[in-house]
């Protein structure tokens, strides 16, 4: 059903496409506890601002990729771009002037945002249609979610067997014994997190954007073909990986016993 929210003073006004029982998520991080904001994420097709847009001003902090929308008269916050979710709208169930017919609150745990965010990962993905396989950045999502579990099963089970993952600092890896090698190696010296920071679809390609609570970033580019990865190219930078983990820099980036100490240069 189509819903109608807007701020208090009405200067800012939109429509949401969302089903009329609404699961919506209670969150205890810092701004959401003190805003008492109630989460409705939904894929950015599905959100439509229909006035206000000169109104709007944004609060960004820590990571600044969450961009928290609010009015400039009234000082509501009727919907943002959630760092969860920087693909989707999250829209503020209390701004809704189309009362739904029912709620369902989820607390979430946002005091331990990067071992949780994983769980919101899915709720700004298109559906796909009956019978089609996921799109390209539904299998990302899929993908950053495995990963930051550190779920080596999960990651392997997006891939085609003879798929091809070339990172910058390896040479190319081709079929999955090699890839979950990577993974196992990866997962075995290091807590790994990857946070989206931007996440695109063009064609069969997506495009990740990423960084981790530590400051590294980087980017990937992932061919899927029917639903899993077929190629995947990732870029960043070895030194500051190594760094940043508090790990002996290694002869070559999959060696399993570093030889170097972290100062090296």
């Amino acid at each position: 059903m189509i819903y109608h929210g807007s701020c208090h003073c009405q200067a800012v006004q939109f429509e949401v496409d969302a089903p009329a029982a609404l699961e919506a998520d209670y969150c205890n991080c810092t701004i959401c506890r003190k805003s008492g904001y109630l989460h409705l994420i939904v894929p950015r097709s599905k959100f439509r601002l229909l006035s206000g847009e000169e109104v709007l001003t944004n609060y960004r902090f820590n990571t600044k990729i969450a961009q928290h929308t609010f009015c400039k008269i009234c000082g509501i916050k009727p919907f943002y771009i959630p760092r969860s979710n920087p693909d989707g709208i999250d829209v503020n169930v209390n701004c809704l002037d189309t009362p739904p017919a029912s709620v369902k609150v989820t607390d979430f745990d946002g005091q331990h945002w990067e071992q949780h965010a994983h769980k919101l990962a899915h709720k700004s993905i298109d559906a796909a249609p009956a019978n089609e396989p996921p799109s390209p950045k539904a299998v990302v999502l899929a993908w950053v979610a495995c990963f930051n579990q550190a779920d080596i099963d999960g990651l392997c089970a997006l891939y085609h067997d003879d798929a091809v993952n070339h990172q910058v600092v390896t040479e190319p890896l081709r079929g999955l014994a090699a890839i979950r090698q990577l993974f196992e190696t990866e997962f075995g010296r290091a807590n790994m997190q990857c946070e989206i920071a931007q996440l695109h679809e063009a064609g069969d390609w997506a495009i990740l954007e990423w960084q981790d609570p530590l400051g590294l970033q980087g980017c990937g580019f992932f061919l899927v073909e029917a639903g899993k990865i077929r190629h995947q190219r990732g870029y960043f930078d070895q030194l500051s990986f190594f760094r940043a983990q508090h790990l002996s820099v290694p002869d070559t980036y999959l060696d399993q016993q570093p030889t170097h100490n972290k100062n090296d240069k």
